[in-house]
Order: C-alpha cells, then sequence, then structure tokens
C-alpha cells in the first residue's frame, strides 16, 4: 500500500536510511520509521538534540564512522535484501572518511551474510520491519527475527 515517503521496500532510499543507522550515523530504530508515523517528529528532536551534544563534544561523523560500522552496514544490506547501490555508497562513505573499504570488500560480506527470514519475498515491507522492532545491526537476535 502506498503512503507518504519512500517506497515502502527495501530500494535505495530505505536502504541507505538502514545504512544510516547500521553505520551509526542516525538513532537506533529511527530509519526504519515510516514517513506518516508520529514517531518520527521525536525522532528529529532527539536527532537535533544528540547533533549538539556531539558538537559540543566536538564528535564528527567521521569519528563515528569506521571500517567495522561499513562491515556492518553491508551486512545488513545483504540480511535485509537491500539495494546494490549500498555496494557503490559504502565505498564512496568510507572514502570520504578515509577508510580504506572497497567493492571488493562489500562483495566479500554479500557473499558471506544470507537474507533474514521473510525477506526472500521481498516481504516484509519497511513499515512492517519498523512494527516488528527489526534493528538495522547484524547480530544473531536480529537474523532470527
Amino acid at each position: 500500500m502506498p503512503v507518504a515517503g519512500a517506497c515502502g521496500a527495501q530500494f535505495t532510499a530505505n536502504t541507505m536510511a538502514t545504512v544510516s543507522e547500521a553505520i551509526g550515523l542516525a538513532l537506533p530504530y529511527s530509519a526504519g520509521a515510516p514517513a506518516p508515523y508520529e514517531i518520527r517528529d521525536a525522532f528529529c528532536t532527539t536527532a537535533g538534540e544528540k547533533v549538539m551534544e556531539l558538537i559540543a563534544l566536538n564528535i564528527r561523523p567521521r569519528d563515528i564512522v569506521t571500517r567495522r560500522s561499513l562491515e556492518n552496514a553491508a551486512a545488513v544490506v545483504a540480511a535485509s535484501g537491500g539495494s546494490t547501490n549500498a555496494a557503490l555508497h559504502l565505498p564512496a562513505i568510507a572514502h570520504e572518511c578515509g577508510i580504506k573499504f572497497d567493492l571488493f570488500d562489500v562483495a566479500e560480506i554479500f557473499k558471506k551474510n544470507t537474507l533474514c527470514r521473510g525477506f526472500e519475498t521481498g516481504r516484509p515491507l519497511c513499515r512492517q520491519r519498523h512494527v516488528r522492532g527489526w534493528r538495522h545491526t547484524a547480530s544473531d537476535e536480529d537474523a532470527a527475527r
């Protein structure tokens, strides 16, 4: 069912939102909340507060994004059936952060990770994942959902 915001499936927009959470640049659970959900307002307010806290502590995105967070994001993309465009975007993010992480690294991670149950047919949709509380981290607990 069409809703406001990005398409309701794991295409590029939702994949990269997932990546933003997986690499630590978005608040936990914020990437999956559909556009019309009121919780998005709280995420926006909290994100603004967190940004101000990080600036005061002199913590920048390059201090947060690490090779491990990029590996985590690639595993999450593979597990969620995300867009293959992430294979280009992740190395670009790495490059901007001065981290060696290329398309071959992404491909190796994609090969090692399989889709989580329920994603084989492109389901559940992003809204359903949000309602189920699916976090965008590559952990055994998430893989079991």
